[in-house]
């Protein structure tokens, strides 16, 4: 006999979730006593559990015994005969066949999709569980699939039998783990039970009686907003001996997840490794299971030039950009600001991005004209670590009657000119990839990687060619920092091109760059500009996570009424509420190579959802922010691209980054204002907001302003000046104001006025001079036809032949 627990139980059709997401709740509470019960299915307990509806189609009770929650689904629906199949996602379950679904969220943390400790499987009438697996994306897989880099073995026992006019599921589900203790009274873990009728594809569900919230339980999308809650009850005995947690430390050791010896500190893997052998095969005790555990969550990363990320303090509010790191030290003259400066780019490097390689020999190969008129293609190789890549990017030029005559100015990431006298260079994603398969991004990325937009396999970013990705390693270059790598040496090749005499000159100036992308691409030109001083003109487009959006400051939950504003749609309404937003644990799972693996030990280890009191987001022990980053570009120029309801894509929070780094713009004696910029598309009410930013013309003119110093219309100066989300449309407030208590307390201040976005202006700024409107003006000249040296080969022409050119640079870059 083992004791059996039974529960409270609370059914929501909306759910009570945490402080910084607002759902109303309508709570239904049940309390049951405890029970004794055999392990046999047919113990008398179960008479005694309470039942709880899932619709019209049958029932479930529910028990504990102290480190597992058994549940007991009673189906009215007789399940047919089970055929093989598979579970991969989306809409691909058999329709006509009965079985049931089974949502499981161990803490309650209540998301919109699943994690390392939530999701759904379904159990078949034979009892056979089928979870969610994702071949090409295996992080997206459900946490229950062996497949996930993620995987839990939560699910450690299903059955189900024929009971007259009814099918009787057994589910035993391991609660353990929850933070460092074992489960106890009060503890809580949310659930979802629903039965699925192949009769015409009907679903019942337990926490609500409208199926149409979701039609499915869908692989990537759990909504677990609004499961039941179970809250643990009634149990005051001794924990259930389990072998589970340390089973669970062995299972990730030995699995994907785990990178590799070569990162774990010694003394920490031998800790772990001497637990591990004390267990013998027989039963394994209590103690050797807390030790075992004990050790998982003592292992620390190798590189010690900083702490690990579970060593450092957690601090709910952004840390600020004057306090340098792990010192009482701050930032009083322009001098420390350059060295505090370098210190938050290099903590970004050791953390997130990893570290940028100095080297990189370019020679121009081959200068070709093509069509359209005005556009060349630049051939040119690199040289570095040993070995040699050759590549080109298409480079369109403004017309003779265009074309300033300092040169044109060069937007990277651009196909073709902006704004007639603007010359536009095609992005270099050559040089990286955005695979995040198993086979790239836990595996080999030197060699090859799937096309997901042509279905092919292809070969891999031209940067792991020069060097190389090791797994087991500390030494990890994120797909970003790749990227970026790339676009500094495509600047190299375009101050080759602009050496006077070359056979290759082509009249563009090269100390007039920005950098323009969207999505992925925005994340990537974020990351290249903050290590490239020669970006002048930074314009990340719905870049987010891992790009211009602060960590800790997520907006779930938020609402706006957009009514009187330029961003309303006639075509929706204009309250909106943001459905969801990308979490730091989600871009670390989806994501696996936007981030290197030391990034996710900001987060906790089984736990990454955990959230923590007082905070508005995640990874709160992180010892800089994006926004601080941000701010790093002073006194270069950014314009933020994104649509005010892109919610997944970074619309709030990327434009609160810009209003913190305006305030460091201000205390080192830079016009943020002028030198921070918006370009947001109204709402988007029909289709994916994704994409849907503000006018390009818009940006083509801000750029003509910086460049070239022309007058910028009032009416267009004003639209880009326009953050939507500095406008009263939160209850009467700012979002900012109203559900974080405005940048006071976002900027660790207790009272008005004294976080430190109001930092007094920093004295003896001694900088360079910026590359304003006054400085930078190259009056527009007409160019000769016949002013670039060309020769015809085969028909084709060719700019001069292969040539290498030294540049002296006047800006520096990283």
């Amino acid at each position: 006999m083992r004791q059996i627990i039974a529960l409270t139980l609370a059914a929501f059709t909306t759910l009570a979730v945490p402080t910084w997401i607002s759902y109303p709740a309508t709570v239904a509470a049940e309390t049951a006593t405890a029970q004794f019960i055999a392990t046999d299915k047919d113990d008398a307990a179960w008479d005694g559990a309470q039942s709880h509806s899932v619709g019209e189609r049958g029932s479930f009770k529910l028990l504990w015994d102290g480190s597992a929650l058994h549940v007991r689904v009673t189906s009215r629906v007789t399940a047919d005969a089970v055929s093989p199949w598979s579970f991969a996602g989306g809409t691909d379950y058999p329709r006509a066949q009965d079985f049931i679904a089974v949502g499981f969220d161990v803490y309650g943390d209540r998301f919109n999709f699943e994690t390392d400790t939530a999701g759904w499987f379904l159990v078949l009438g034979d009892g056979t569980v089928k979870t969610f697996s994702n071949a090409m994306i295996p992080s997206l897989s459900s946490p229950w699939n062996e497949n996930s880099p993620e995987y839990s073995d939560r699910v450690s026992a299903s059955a189900a039998v024929a009971d007259g006019d009814t099918r009787v599921y057994d589910i035993t589900l391991q609660l353990e783990a929850v933070g460092r203790e074992y489960p106890s009274d009060g503890d809580v873990c949310a659930l979802e039970v629903a039965i699925h009728d192949g009769a015409g594809d009907g679903w019942s569900y337990w926490s609500h009686s409208d199926a149409s919230l979701y039609a499915l339980p869908d692989h990537e999308r759990a909504r677990a907003v609004d499961w039941g809650l179970v809250t643990l009850a009634g149990y005051n005995g001794e924990p259930v001996l389990s072998a589970w947690r340390a089973l669970e430390a062995i299972r990730w050791y030995e699995s994907k997840s785990n990178p590799g010896d070569n990162v774990w500190r010694a003394d920490t893997l031998a800790a772990f490794k001497d637990a591990v052998a004390e267990i013998t095969t027989g039963l394994i005790t209590t103690k050797q299971a807390d030790k075992v555990w004990d050790a998982y969550l003592g292992l620390r990363w190798a590189d010690t030039k900083y702490p690990d990320p579970l060593d450092l303090p957690r601090l709910n509010t952004l840390p600020s950009p004057y306090q340098f790191f792990n010192s009482e030290r701050t930032v009083e003259t322009f001098a420390d600001w350059q060295e505090r400066r370098a210190e938050l780019l290099d903590l970004a490097q050791f953390y997130e991005y990893g570290y940028k390689p100095t080297e990189g020999v370019v020679e121009i190969r081959s200068v070709e004209a093509t069509q359209p008129k005005g556009t060349y293609k630049v051939t040119y190789a690199v040289t570095a670590n040993g070995s040699t890549v050759e590549t080109y990017f298409n480079i369109t030029l403004p017309s003779d009657e265009n074309m300033p005559l300092k040169g044109a100015a060069v937007v990277i990431g651009e196909t073709g000119t902006v704004g007639d006298n603007i010359a536009g260079v095609s992005a270099p994603t050559e040089w990286t990839t955005d695979d995040r398969s198993d086979a790239v991004a836990w595996g080999n990325r030197n060699a090859f990687g799937f096309d997901f937009g042509t279905f092919t396999m292809r070969e891999m970013g031209l940067f792991y060619k020069l060097f190389p990705y090791a797994r087991n390693s500390t030494s990890e270059v994120s797909a970003e920092m790749a990227y970026a790598y790339g676009v500094s040496r495509v600047i190299d090749a375009l101050e080759l091109l602009t050496v006077e005499g070359s056979p290759h000159y082509l009249h563009i100036n090269a100390e007039q760059i920005a950098a323009r992308g969207f999505s992925i691409n925005g994340k990537y030109t974020f990351v290249a500009a903050l290590f490239d001083e020669r970006i002048s003109v930074c314009i990340p487009g719905a870049s987010g996570a891992s790009g211009v959006s602060p960590w800790r400051y997520t907006y779930v939950g938020h609402e706006y009424d957009w009514t009187d504003t330029p961003f309303y749609s006639t075509d929706a309404s204009a309250h909106a509420v943001a459905t969801g937003t990308e979490f730091m644990g989600n871009s670390i799972r989806h994501n696996r190579v936007r981030e290197t693996e030391l990034f996710r030990r900001f987060l906790n280890p089984g736990h990454m959802y955990e959230h923590e009191d007082g905070a508005f987001g995640y990874g709160t022990r992180l010892p800089y922010d994006q926004n601080d980053l941000l701010a790093t570009l002073a006194p270069r120029a950014v314009i933020v691209e994104n649509t005010v309801n892109d919610y997944n894509d970074g619309s709030e929070s990327d434009a609160l980054s810009m209003e913190l780094a305006k305030s460091v713009y201000r205390a080192l004696g830079y016009d943020g204002d002028e030198l921070l910029r918006f370009n947001y598309g109204k709402y988007a009410a029909f289709g994916d907001p994704h994409g849907q930013v503000g006018s390009a013309a818009n940006v083509a003119a801000y750029l003509r302003h910086y460049f070239y110093g022309e007058a910028l219309d009032p009416t267009i100066d004003e639209t880009l000046r326009d953050n939507p989300f500095m406008r009263a449309v939160s209850n009467g407030a700012t979002p900012y104001d109203y559900y974080y208590g405005g940048f006071s307390a976002i900027t660790g201040g207790v009272g008005d006025g004294d976080g430190w976005y109001y930092h007094a202006a920093i004295p003896l700024v001694a900088a360079e001079p910026t590359q304003s409107a006054v400085d930078s003006v190259h009056a527009p000249a007409v160019k000769s036809a016949g002013w670039l040296p060309a020769v015809i080969v085969g028909g084709v022409v060719v700019l001069g032949g292969a040539i290498a050119v030294a540049v002296t640079r006047k800006r520096r870059a990283k």
